[in-house]
Parts: structure tokens; C-alpha cells; sequence
């Protein structure tokens, strides 16, 4: 069966489209405003560090939390966020630290990721999501620590959008494909805390020669660490992002070598495009 249309039903049809476009169109519009109403950014906490301590919140709600960290102190900046596990108390950790006893702080503490050597390829922020416990901010470059607390339920915040995911399982890590510049979800399977280290090897050096020098326990100077994103522990995960980063690295793990899980650093060579 054919059907013929008027040229009066075909205006009528066209009008209708158009209607129809731009409620579908008003519709979307307020289902995004209302998903930024439900689910907006996360937070940002500004956390600072000098010579003498660190000066962040004494209190923060649960929820996704982005981190942005000002080091003011000479040398090495570094900023990590670790939650104490349930039943472990401050003076627990104290004591650890004490004596230098970072194995046992790992085994009594979840990492919620951070970032070191700071600078162009890796920021000075990252996000994480926090729960309900107490918690510390740690600056292991200058042995300074800072107590917090996260309490209530947890407040409504999109997770960040990412271009892969850095899986850490079986004591190593597997990189994304095209892992490079971009926002990255770094995912802790494992049952022991990891971190990922950045260490750009010079032109004209080779990989032999930083495996030599690892296995040596030297730390060459045409190796430089350009960016740290801080222990991520047990199922936890964090988000980075890289900028402007290429040539030839090492990727470094040295968590499991602390948590007496590797006789030494785990290492991969990857070259940035």
C-alpha cells in the first residue's frame, strides 16, 4: 500500500519533528543539570607543607576527594593520604614510625594514593575516595605526618573520567596501551600496597645500564625521577593525570620490596610517544 501525504501533512510532520527535537533536546539539557546537581565535581582540599609541618582540615566528609598539595620546604615534595585500618590507633602508627618500621605501618594503613617530585608531567593533585576512619596526610621526604578524621555519609561526587586503568595484581603492575599523557585510574588488586614511580632515563643510556645500576642499588644520574603517584593500598584506586610526558623511562614500584614481598624494586621500560 502507498501513501500520499499533502503538502499541508508534510508541514505538519516537519513542525512535530522540530517540536519533538527540541524537547528531546530541553530534556537533555535538564537531565545533565540535574546529574551535575546529583553528582558534581568532587571537592577540591588544599593541603600545604613546610619545613616545620603539614596544614590541611582536621575533618573532611566521606566521598570522592580531589587532593591539591603546596610544598614549600626545600628538597622533594611529597604528599600521601593513608587511612588506618579499623582498630589500629594513632599511637600503633606513632610507634612504627618511630623506629622506622615502614613495614608495619604498610601492614596496618590503606594508601589513598599521592603524588611526589611533583611537577609539569604529573601536577600536584590526585583523587581518591574516602570512608569513614582516621587517617594521616604523610610527607615521607621530611618525616612529618598530620592526623585527620572522615565522618558522615558519603556526599555525592562524579568520579573522574579516565583513559585506562594501571591494574597492580600478582606483586607487579600492568600498564595501559597508550599509557602516556592523560587521567589515569590507578586500581590496587593486590593484597600489599603499591605505588607507580616515573624515572626518565637520559639520551644515549641504555636499558642494561639502568638494570645493572638497579641491581647494584646505585641510583645513576642519568636517571631522574619526574613523578610519583604515592602507595595505593589494597583494593583502593586513585586518579592522575599526566601532561607533556615522552622519551624513554623506568617505571618503578618500590612498595613491595619495603613490604618484604620482592627482593628489590619492580621495574618496567616504557617508551612515551
Amino acid at each position: 500500500m502507498s501513501t500520499f501525504r499533502s503538502p499541508r501533512s508534510i508541514k505538519r510532520l516537519t513542525a512535530l519533528s522540530a517540536a519533538f527535537a527540541l524537547t528531546a533536546g530541553a530534556l537533555l539539557g535538564l537531565a545533565e543539570r540535574s546529574d551535575a546537581k546529583t553528582n558534581p565535581a568532587p571537592p577540591v582540599v588544599e593541603v600545604t607543607v613546610d619545613a616545620q609541618a603539614i596544614h590541611g582540615p582536621g575533618s573532611l566528609p566521606a566521598g570522592v576527594t580531589t587532593f591539591h598539595t603546596v610544598s614549600t620546604h626545600p628538597g622533594t615534595d611529597s604528599l600521601a593520604v593513608v587511612r588506618l585500618d579499623d582498630d589500629v590507633t594513632y599511637d600503633q602508627i606513632f610507634g612504627y614510625l618511630a623506629v622506622g618500621d615502614l613495614g608495619s605501618v604498610f601492614q596496618h594503613v590503606a594508601g589513598k594514593g599521592g603524588v611526589a617530585h611533583g611537577g609539569p608531567h604529573n601536577g600536584s593533585a590526585w583523587t581518591t575516595e574516602l570512608t569513614p576512619g582516621n587517617y594521616l596526610f604523610a610527607d615521607d621526604e621530611v618525616n612529618l605526618v598530620a592526623p585527620f578524621e572522615v565522618t558522615g555519609d558519603r556526599q555525592p561526587a562524579k568520579k573522574p573520567s579516565d583513559d585506562g586503568k594501571v591494574i597492580f595484581e600478582h606483586g607487579t603492575f600492568k600498564l595501559p596501551k597508550k599509557f602516556g599523557s592523560g587521567t589515569w585510574e590507578l586500581v590496587n588488586h593486590d593484597n600489599i600496597q603499591h605505588e607507580l614511580g616515573l624515572l626518565e632515563i637520559a639520551p644515549g643510556h641504555t636499558q642494561a645500564e639502568v638494570e645493572q645500576a638497579v641491581a647494584n642499588g646505585d641510583e645513576p644520574p642519568f636517571v631522574t625521577a619526574v613523578g610519583t603517584i604515592n602507595a595505593i593500598g589494597p583494593g583502593q584506586s586513585a586518579w592522575v593525570t599526566l601532561s607533556d610526558i615522552h622519551g624513554f623511562y623506568v617505571i618503578g614500584d618500590w612498595l613491595p620490596m619495603f613490604q618484604g614481598a620482592a627482593p628489590g624494586p619492580v621495574v618496567q621500560f616504557h617508551t612515551f610517544s
